[in-house]
């Protein structure tokens, strides 16, 4: 019997490279540590969303963006948000090569609040001996007051197998 590989929760961040920061100018530059283009953390157990970031770079991430979209939001924006269903995942369960699940919440920037909505989906990238274990996990989000303008990523998850050890 396999022993199963559980995934609860998810974090993940982009951070501006380098190379980036030094050509912006130092009066732009946030005070301290630079902030992260991109921050998602996701708890499947507890229904939570969160992703915060640089509307402009989600944007040209995007490589379906509208030029529209661009402007619907200027600076950082942050989404709180629901998962449907909540539950813990199986990631060493052979039955299971994939999941799809409604997000439902709120996208915020310095001057509004507007509902947003749409999937997050986890497939199996890999089977049999390629990459065990190996995962992406994408969302597209529709930010509702805005012409329904997409927020789309897409993360690599990989899942510990049975017999690899902690770091």
């Amino acid at each position: 019997m396999k022993k199963p590989v559980l995934f609860k929760t998810f974090s993940y961040a982009v951070v501006p490279a380098a190379e980036i920061m030094n050509n912006v100018p130092a009066e732009n530059q946030p005070a301290g540590k630079p902030a992260s283009l991109v921050n998602v953390d996701i708890d499947f157990e507890q229904e939570n969303f969160r992703l915060e970031g640089d509307w402009q770079y989600m944007m040209a991430s995007n490589r379906h963006a509208e030029q529209t979209w661009f402007a619907c939001h200027q600076q950082r924006v942050s989404i709180e948000a629901s998962i449907f269903p909540g539950i813990t995942i199986d990631l060493a369960d052979d039955n299971n090569d994939g999941l799809v699940f409604i997000i439902e919440g709120i996208i915020r920037d310095e001057d509004t609040a507007d509902t947003c909505s749409g999937l997050l989906v986890l497939d199996k990238t890999a089977s049999g001996h390629e990459t065990p274990g190996k995962w992406d996990i994408s969302f597209y989000l529709y930010d509702n007051a805005h012409d329904d303008c997409e927020i789309a990523f897409r993360f690599p998850v990989y899942g510990r197998g049975a017999n690899d050890l902690l770091n």
